[in-house]
């Protein structure tokens, strides 16, 4: 059986939700999977960029608001070199250089995971084309039970102290670049201090907290799934969630309902059918390691070596929770 981690005391984790938010908006992304898919998103990402939910699960945070994004507008592109004074082909190339540090970041980032924090200054792009200078810190973690990698990166628009035209003439070369990080030393110091300084271990538990949340939904949201093929759908209505369960993915829509996390599970689950296993624990296949696993059981690789296409090895315990409908009983799990 895994072990469970004593949970934040409410008020805890109120505290450093909102201290979290007052730092600026936060991602959360699966490090196991190649450009960091968003996984989470706190609400202040959809008020700054303009998002709806479902636009922003299980994308590339870069193809949706970073440098690759001005490339697939070009109207943004031309509105990025109109307002640095460059050409379009310099405008171009100043873009492709501040995405090069952010590949720089992100390596820092999962050098070091949990003792490191990568920094960048970025270009990004809201929804409605507007650009803004966002600073970025990236930390990579590793879930102490779910034994997931993942990754977070805390952003905030500090355009009216670092102008889009100053971080694109900076990004003509390393040397400019790096003089411009320097001056946000000080700034840049008081944010690390936050998530690895002194009391950051109540922001870290906080992370992992969130990082459960979106498993103990992937777990719910599959056996939904499972159940609705195998019951005629007598189980729960379309947006019946556990209590307290951040707002995710809805199955029948393919889209968030409430919020902005994304379940590896439910979005590629299987007609494998949930059952129960010869000492009476249910199972269910579960496409992320590729295999039947017991609820409440370490799931682990299928091969030892890593999960399938670089998925997340994960693991919960699960809890069956009988909800009568119209006389009939059907477990809906929640892992917690």
């Amino acid at each position: 059986m895994m072990p469970q981690a004593a949970k934040m005391e409410p008020s805890v984790y109120l505290k450093v939700e909102e201290h979290l938010s007052n730092e600026g908006v936060f991602l959360m992304g699966d490090a196991q999977v190649m450009g960091f898919p968003i996984r989470f998103a706190s609400p202040g990402f959809e008020q700054l960029y303009g998002y709806h939910a479902s636009e922003i699960v299980g994308k590339k945070c870069g193809k949706l608001i970073g440098g690759p994004s001005f490339f697939t507008h070009i109207e943004s592109l031309s509105a990025v070199a109109t307002t640095a004074g460059l050409s379009m082909k310099e405008a171009e190339s100043r873009i492709m250089f501040i995405t090069g540090k952010a590949a720089e970041a992100c390596d820092i980032m999962m050098a070091f995971p949990g003792s490191r924090v990568g920094v960048v200054l970025l270009l990004n792009r809201k929804k409605n084309g507007a650009m803004f200078v966002c600073e970025c810190l990236l930390l990579n973690l590793r879930h102490p039970t779910l034994d997931w990698s993942y990754c977070v990166g805390f952003q905030r628009d500090i355009t009216q102290k670092v102008p889009v035209r100053r971080l694109l003439a900076a990004a003509a070369s390393n040397e400019m670049y790096a003089e411009l990080i320097q001056s946000r030393s000080e700034a840049l110091d008081r944010r690390r201090e936050v998530l690895l300084g002194v009391g950051s271990e109540n922001v870290i538990r906080y992370l992992h907290e969130k990082a459960m949340d979106i498993f103990s939904l992937d777990i719910w949201r599959t056996l939904r799934q499972e159940l609705l093929a195998t019951t005629g759908g007598a189980i729960p209505p379309e947006g019946r969630e556990p209590v307290g369960a951040p707002a995710i993915l809805s199955p029948a829509s393919g889209g968030p309902t409430r919020g902005t996390s994304q379940g590896s599970c439910s979005s590629r689950a299987s007609a494998g059918m949930v059952t129960a296993s010869s000492n009476g624990r249910p199972t269910m296949m579960c496409p992320g390691v590729g295999r039947r696993v017991a609820l409440g059981d370490r799931m682990s690789p299928a091969n030892g070596r890593g999960s399938p296409q670089g998925r997340p090895s994960t693991g919960a315990s699960a809890l069956a929770l009988s909800q009568q409908r119209g006389g009939q009983k059907t477990a809906v799990a929640s892992a917690r």
